[in-house]
């Protein structure tokens, strides 16, 4: 169910026995939360009088739903949204790091397809759009090229277990537009999931267009809020413990104005 080289990266805990491997994975879900709800929320904010709402959104994440279910399950949402979010913080605030914020983007993708969505934040100069496009479909071709690193038998297996998966996993637990629609006792079910796709996609291309209009050279606030909101939605499966993202995006978004 997870890229190739996700089966790679996690190799050694199959050296391990199951509670190890799980306590492992609870310290580093405990140290990836404090990173995006509090440390990298911190350095991306330019208004450090606010911090007393980054520290609300802080402490009310640890007691969340979607936090203890992330826990529960041993899932690794927040090292994927960490790494995403620390390439973000290094691209905009360190140039001379900007490769090695590539490289942990990449980690990123490799461990949950979803954050390849935060691609459209790798921008410095939205006028500059030649630079940026060459950018953007550069990092998207080396991770597609990544999803075939343990061989085109291996990538066919992860294309069928996904779509396996998306047919299967349907429960009030999974809250994407797919799996809301066909629970839902809606008519024209695939039309109804077209629409709220269209939704999704137009609202994040309206920020975009103001992005552009304002010429925007700073990592930009609203769109990482709206592709977080996407990257919730529009996977087929996206089940709840997805939800801690959310406390990432309230951590960077509420101490900022957005528009």
């Amino acid at each position: 169910l997870y890229p190739p080289l996700a089966v790679v990266i996690f190799l050694p805990l199959a050296f391990m026995d199951d509670m190890t491997a799980y306590h492992l994975m609870t310290f580093l879900n405990l140290f990836c939360y404090v990173a995006c709800t509090l440390v990298l929320p911190y350095l991306l904010n330019r208004h450090r009088e606010r911090v007393p709402l980054l520290l609300l959104v802080f402490t009310t994440g640890l007691f969340s739903y979607g936090f203890h279910f992330e826990l529960e399950r041993g899932q690794f949402n927040l090292l994927a949204l960490s790494c995403c979010l620390l390439a973000l913080y290094l691209f905009h605030h360190h140039n001379k790091l900007q490769y090695l914020a590539y490289l942990l983007f990449c980690f990123a993708v490799q461990l949950k397809i979803y954050p390849a969505i935060f691609v459209v934040l790798f921008v410095r100069n939205w006028a500059d759009w030649r630079e940026t496009l060459k950018r953007i479909f550069g990092l998207l071709a080396v991770n597609v090229g990544l999803l075939f690193i343990l061989g085109l038998g291996v990538f066919q297996d992860f294309l069928g277990a996904l779509a396996r998966e998306s047919t299967s996993n349907l429960w009030i637990g999974n809250h994407s537009i797919r799996a809301f629609v066909l629970l839902a006792p809606l008519p024209y079910k695939l039309v109804f999931q077209l629409f709220l796709f269209g939704v999704v996609v137009g609202c994040l291309g309206l920020i975009m267009l103001h992005s552009f209009r304002q010429r925007l050279t700073r990592f930009n606030v609203p769109l990482f809020l709206g592709c977080t909101v996407a990257a919730l939605l529009i996977p087929s499966v996206s089940n709840d413990y997805k939800l801690t993202l959310l406390t990432a995006a309230m951590a960077i978004a509420f101490p900022h104005r957005l528009f």
